[in-house]
């Protein structure tokens, strides 16, 4: 596709995404993302990853083309993507936007992202993707049957190895983890996943009522 405008003038460049200075920083090793429509660079979905492989693993959940973002978009509804570069350009309010309907598949990537992007259990953020939340609940299962085989509060050793126990959290320190301690954080990964699904649930009811909706809101997803 030509850059060139009516009259010979070169188009130029997008202007790059405008920082917030109220959006967070991205901590070590944290990429944002953005996936949006092919024809209209709305922005569809949008989120975090900690390296590339994660980022890599987060996007193949969606059909739609993805770009990285050099800073958190905030609010997302002032971005979206020109699919011709592609880039991220900053939308000025006020600009006339159509939204593309949403439908119950969109609630659900929405839900998956954000089980993904983990919890906080003590202080502490941890991933919950697909295979953590196996990992958390074999752990869990595990600290209950050594519960009730007198496994002492406290012990760091209860898995019977000669290591203390502990679970990496999404800053990739190693947080250790008696037998008490493991068995609620596998509750609390529980709780997680079912307040999500739960609020997941009530979106799509208010969407099929015809309710517009942004779903990427954090407002529409808070406990």
């Amino acid at each position: 596709m030509s850059d060139a405008l009516e009259g010979g003038t070169i188009a130029p460049p997008p202007p790059p995404p405008v920082f917030d200075a109220d959006a967070p920083e991205p901590t070590p090793g944290e990429l944002w993302f953005v996936v949006y429509h092919p024809a209209t660079g709305t922005i569809l979905q949008h989120g975090n990853a900690f390296g590339e492989e994660d980022y890599q693993l987060q996007v193949s959940a969606f059909s739609e083309p993805n770009i990285a973002s050099p800073i958190r978009l905030h609010p997302i509804n002032l971005y979206f993507v020109d699919v011709t570069v592609p880039a991220i350009v900053h939308r000025p309010e006020g600009e006339p936007f159509e939204p593309i309907p949403l439908s119950s598949n969109d609630v659900d990537r929405e839900r998956d992202r954000r089980i993904a992007a983990g919890f906080t259990f003590m202080g502490n953020l941890y991933q919950a993707r697909e295979q953590d939340l196996r990992n958390i609940n074999g752990a869990a299962t595990g600290a209950a049957l050594a519960l009730m085989q007198d496994a002492q509060p406290g012990d760091l050793r209860w898995q019977g190895g000669d290591t203390d126990f502990g679970w990496i959290a999404a800053d990739n320190t190693i947080v250790p983890m008696d037998v008490v301690t493991m068995v609620n954080f596998g509750r609390a990964a529980m709780a997680h996943v079912e307040r999500l699904t739960m609020t997941g649930r009530s979106l799509k009811d208010r969407l099929a009522t015809g309710e517009a909706l942004d779903i990427t809101n954090d407002a529409l997803w808070s406990a």
